[in-house]
């Protein structure tokens, strides 16, 4: 397919996603599970992903339960974000659409093992790497060690294992030596499939920093320990060493109150990191794009007021150019 054809393809895509009663969803909901199951077979057969897209929906319409479906809807889904090559907004929403579907296929059947690799991989790509290890240690547990996909969440285990250690009850700060000497370390090829983003790569880990931190209703940089991980990043992105990275600011709520606030208040967040570093180490301002996640991707479940403070948190993911 043409780089033309493919953009138009996906154009398609977010527009019925815009539009869902006329393609996606306007199915009238029922419980016919056998004409489902042939309408399944029908979408898997397809190679077209909008085609493929549309056929999964309308299964899922038809009956809601199976399972099977919803991964391979989450699939359609996970590709497109992936083949639209941006990080933008068009690409987290088709990946939030993905994880929500991987989510209700292992709802409705724990023991099909797909849902679980795909939510790794996708729990990787937006950070949360605990719940990543989890999914694909449950993958492992689910499949045969001659599975094809087995060495690819067994690299994966490997690789969280060494990008996780930090925990709600951390304080540390991370230094400026600390962040510059992590991101040479960090690995020129992520996990397999990471992520590819025109005209951006992700060729070093993301870091993990757990002191950018709100208090409630907050987009204030007034917390102590904030600002002094935030000078640690500042003196490491003003350095020669990492003259070349972009960064992504990403803003996090906890689960309290309506969505639209949330949304806004998570813009807030990333805004107010970006006008610090901007204003107190002078920054170019192009190096820096921000995106509020509302509570869409908490880092540890909501159900204490220390968890709840780590999910009121920015954080940020680095980049590099690469030639267009």
């Amino acid at each position: 397919m043409s780089r033309a054809k493919q953009q138009f393809s996906f154009v398609v895509i977010l527009t019925c996603l815009i539009i869902e009663g006329l393609c996606l969803s306007a199915f009238p909901r029922q419980d016919n599970c056998d004409l489902a199951r042939e309408e399944y077979r029908r979408g898997a057969s397809l190679t077209d992903i909008v085609e493929r897209l549309k056929s999964f929906k309308k299964v899922i319409a038809l009956c809601p339960s199976l399972a099977e479906a919803h991964n391979d809807l989450a699939d359609c889904y996970e590709k497109a974000a992936l083949a639209i090559g941006k990080y933008d907004q068009m690409f987290n929403d088709l990946l939030d659409k993905a994880i929500s579907e991987y989510e209700q296929a292992m709802k409705l059947n724990p023991d099909m093992p797909a849902p679980y690799f795909g939510l790794g991989e996708n729990y990787v790509r937006i950070g949360l790497y605990e719940r990543a290890s989890a999914m694909f240690t449950k993958f492992l547990q689910l499949v045969s060690p001659s599975h094809p996909a087995g060495a690819d969440a067994r690299n994966y285990v490997d690789w969280l294992q060494k990008s996780t250690g930090m925990s709600a009850g951390d304080k540390k700060i991370k230094t400026r030596a600390e962040i510059i000497d992590e991101f040479k370390k960090s690995s020129s090829s992520p996990p397999p499939r990471l992520m590819s983003i025109e005209p951006f790569t992700v060729p070093r880990d993301r870091q993990r920093f757990i002191n950018i931190l709100f208090d409630e209703w907050s987009s204030k940089l007034n917390r102590e320990e904030t600002k002094q991980q935030l000078n640690e990043i500042g003196e490491a992105l003003s350095s020669s060493d990492l003259s070349t990275c972009s960064f992504i600011v990403e803003g996090h709520t906890d689960p309290r109150g309506g969505y639209e606030r949330n949304q806004q208040l998570s813009r807030d967040r990333a805004e107010a990191v970006k006008n610090y570093l901007i204003s107190a180490f002078k920054i170019d301002e192009d190096r820096i794009k921000t995106f509020g996640f509302g509570y869409d991707r908490p880092r540890f479940p909501n159900d204490s007021a220390a968890n709840m403070l780590q999910n009121r948190r920015v954080e940020l993911l680095f980049m590099e150019k690469t030639e267009n």
